[in-house]
């Protein structure tokens, strides 16, 4: 529903306190004087402190451990509860951070910023109406107005509410005081991603930017960039990106995803199978990679290669409309006989079709293609008919899907375009 919106970086931004300021302002801080601060602190103090450099560290389980002692040794406070809460969210045992942050509400009604927290943890839980009415609440008393809006943006942004969910966002970025337990690129990404769904490539091309003024190595601000440069048509300038993106994280899914296509597009088709294959190994259930290599393999005329990775894409997600389409258009159109099989290409066209509601003329026109391989004449030139119905009166393609239909007929004096039309690009 909102793909620009990849909800694993954004989990883990919203599960890990990767906090700036306070939390993480020690970073620079003279030893000598970090030495003498730390023995004029009593030992849960210094637990204390401990644990909050862990926990901005992602080290959850070592930072609870500090949290836990820190009680025992007699800092009770809410805010060490607080933090014990925020472990347990990074551990991702969300249910026992649900109950012990409404136990600590509970005892400190006042205490507006733990509706922040259980935001946060209804968020991660799907639960997107309730993340809003608790960070509603916090943006309502001003309790850690960037992180709530933020929440609260992004819940709305799962739920379609875009315009709210950009709101938010612009609300969260704005915010004077920005110290946040969060990402500090995260606000900029959301905003960009929700530009992207709009349509408005450039503003969103600004926000990623702006990500990357924050965080200069963040490989989610490049790959939406790249993904802008994509949708934007700018393949140029998207292919610069890729090398923006191998220099600071060449091994990461989303490198290996930009340089397949990227490379492909250059028709740098061998380079372009091995970063696929790359990502193919890294992804394991991801079906893209295999459907992306197979692309370039069909380029190499490496047809077995190709179908290989597209019954493999299948194994992976076998609802998966790209592969199933892909895979009808090979064993329909392959030049290599072997390779051919158009009753197998139809009941591979079929599933697309029924999945895509026999809304999508080209998957139609495969399945009649299918037909038409095997001599169903009568079903092939009906099939045409029908994704011809679909096309609007000045589509280019009607031409191509006219001839195609007069052939499938038999009308040879108005053949026009052959089935080469039909070959996978």
């Amino acid at each position: 529903m909102f793909s620009a919106l990849r909800k694993p970086f954004l989990t883990a931004a919203l599960c890990g306190c990767f906090a700036t300021g306070s939390v993480c302002g020690g970073d620079g801080t003279d030893p000598h004087s970090a030495s003498s601060r730390t023995t004029s602190l009593s030992p849960a103090q210094q637990l204390v402190e401990r644990g909050q450099a862990r926990l901005a560290r992602g080290a959850y389980a070592a930072a609870r451990a500090d949290f836990d002692r820190a009680w025992r040794a007699g800092d009770h406070s809410p805010e060490v509860n607080q933090h014990l809460i925020r472990c347990l969210v990074g551990e991702q045992k969300l249910g026992i951070a649900e109950e012990e942050a409404h136990r600590l509400l509970d005892e400190h009604p006042t205490m507006m910023a733990v509706h922040v927290t259980l935001a946060q943890i209804a968020f991660l839980s799907d639960d997107y109406p309730k993340a809003i009415e608790h960070a509603s609440t916090a943006i309502a008393n001003g309790a850690r107005m960037a992180d709530a809006c933020f929440i609260r943006a992004y819940a709305h942004a799962r739920l379609g509410n875009r315009n709210m969910a950009l709101a938010d966002v612009r609300r969260s970025v704005a915010e004077p005081n920005r110290e946040t337990n969060f990402r500090a690129e995260a606000p900029y990404l959301l905003h960009g991603a929700i530009l992207q769904q709009l349509q408005r490539h450039r503003d969103a091309l600004l926000a990623y930017e702006r990500a990357l003024r924050v965080n200069e190595h963040s490989t989610d601000a490049l790959l939406g960039q790249w993904t802008c440069y994509q949708e934007m048509q700018m393949v140029p300038a998207a292919f610069l990106v890729t090398n923006e993106m191998r220099e600071i994280n060449p091994n990461a899914v989303e490198t290996l995803q930009a340089c397949a296509v990227s490379h492909r597009q250059f028709e740098e088709y061998e380079v372009a199978s091995q970063f696929a294959a790359r990502w193919r190994k890294t992804a394991f259930n991801d079906p893209r990679p295999c459907i992306e290599q197979s692309r370039s393999l069909i380029a190499l005329r490496k047809w077995q290669l190709a179908q290989l990775a597209l019954e493999e894409a299948l194994i992976r997600d076998d609802q998966n409309l790209p592969a199933l389409v892909d895979l009808s258009r090979l064993l329909v159109s392959c030049p290599e006989a072997k390779i051919r099989d158009a009753v197998q290409a139809q009941q591979m066209a079929q599933r697309a079709c029924e999945l895509s509601d026999w809304e999508s003329s080209p998957v139609i026109a495969t399945l009649a293609a299918a037909h038409a391989a095997q001599g169903h004449a009568t079903q092939a030139t009906d099939l045409m008919n029908r994704c011809l119905s679909l096309l609007p009166a000045d589509d280019d393609s009607r031409s191509l899907y006219a001839g195609l239909r007069y052939q499938y007929a038999g009308d040879k004096s108005a053949q026009g375009e052959s089935s080469e039309g039909l070959q996978v690009q």
